[in-house]
């Protein structure tokens, strides 16, 4: 069964954070009534792709084209034209720690579910960072994403666990993550946010590791 994202939320309030890059398109902005409401976080076992989430979280190496991530890439085979039409909207380079976004377009495939593509700039090839270097550049880029989704007033938002293909932990991953979570959740517009698992042990293991960090979260094994 897909696994599928909530979307009973109502328009978000308009904010911007670290909104400099000029690799990252501007869309209008509109004025709707704002529903004041804070985030959620939700644990999902199932394919990312799969969600039916307003925006999804992707990585990427933004040295240059063409060094995305495995999920990035995965996207890529199944929707070939939207992922070239977010190719073409990334500016590079797109500095480590930084999160850009790609609008949806009239060449994306109508079977795409997402209005927003947002791209996580940490990939690294250059093995320079220690390993409190590499959990700066997972919470800059995972902040910059919320802030994104936020300013365009997504509901929901859909992500894997940010590794950032380094030699860092999944529980460091998450960890890192879930400390950006856990200062989103007071503030009113963000997204709800939707970590995915494939494997049920791992969603099981982050559970805990979210209920030691006391950050509360919804867990969905379907």
């Amino acid at each position: 069964m897909a696994s599928r994202c909530a979307r009973q939320l109502g328009p978000r309030k308009s904010l911007v954070e670290k909104w400099n890059n000029p690799g990252v398109p501007r869309l209008p902005d509109h004025k709707f009534k704002v529903v004041r409401r804070s985030m959620t976080l939700k644990l999902q076992i199932g394919n990312v792709l799969d969600a039916s989430c307003d925006a999804i979280l992707l990585t990427m190496d933004g040295a240059k084209k063409g060094l995305e991530g495995n999920i990035a890439r995965a996207f890529s085979r199944r929707w070939p034209e939207a992922f070239a039409a977010i190719e073409d909207q990334v500016r590079y380079p797109v500095p480590l720690g930084m999160s850009v976004l790609a609008k949806r377009t009239a060449d994306w495939e109508e079977d795409c579910p997402f209005s927003l593509v947002i791209m996580a700039s940490i990939l690294h090839h250059i093995d320079v960072l220690d390993d409190r270097q590499k959990i700066r550049m997972i919470q800059s880029a995972f902040e910059d994403a919320i802030a994104i989704a936020r300013r365009f007033q997504m509901r929901s938002m859909a992500t894997a666990v940010l590794t950032g293909g380094w030699r860092l932990s999944d529980q460091d991953a998450l960890k890192a993550m879930l400390t950006v979570s856990s200062r989103q959740l007071p503030l009113l517009g963000s997204p709800d946010g939707y970590i995915f698992f494939t494997v049920e042990e791992n969603l099981k293991q982050a559970a805990q590791i979210a209920e030691d960090a006391g950050v509360a979260v919804g867990i969905a094994f379907e």
